[in-house]
C-alpha cells in the first residue's frame, strides 16, 4: 500500500488553495499510488519531467500542478510542490 508523503512547501501550498480544490486534488494523489498499482502506460494527466526536473512527475489537475517522486522500493509518493502552472517551475 502506498504512502504519501508531503514536503514542507507542499503542506504551505495547500493551505493557500481553497478546501473544495484541496479534497480534489488530494483524492488524485491518492490515484497516483492505484496507477503505480496497476503498472499502466503514463496517463495523460501524469508526465516524467526532464531537465533540472529530471527524476520527477508532474499531475495535472486543470491550472494547477503537483510535483512528485517515486520510492518504490519503500511504495512512498513524495509530494514536493503543488501550485499553479505558471509558478511551480520557478
Amino acid at each position: 500500500m502506498w504512502q504519501y508523503a508531503f514536503s514542507k512547501d507542499a503542506e504551505k501550498s495547500l493551505k493557500n488553495i481553497p478546501s473544495k480544490t484541496v479534497s480534489v486534488i488530494l483524492q488524485r494523489i491518492k490515484n497516483i499510488g492505484d496507477w503505480l498499482d496497476d503498472k499502466k502506460e503514463l496517463v495523460a494527466d501524469i508526465r516524467k519531467l526532464h531537465g533540472e526536473w529530471e527524476g520527477f512527475f508532474r499531475l495535472r489537475i486543470g491550472r494547477i500542478r503537483v510535483i512528485f517522486s517515486i520510492d518504490e522500493e519503500n511504495e512512498i509518493v513524495k509530494i514536493h510542490d503543488i501550485g499553479s502552472r505558471g509558478d511551480i517551475y520557478k
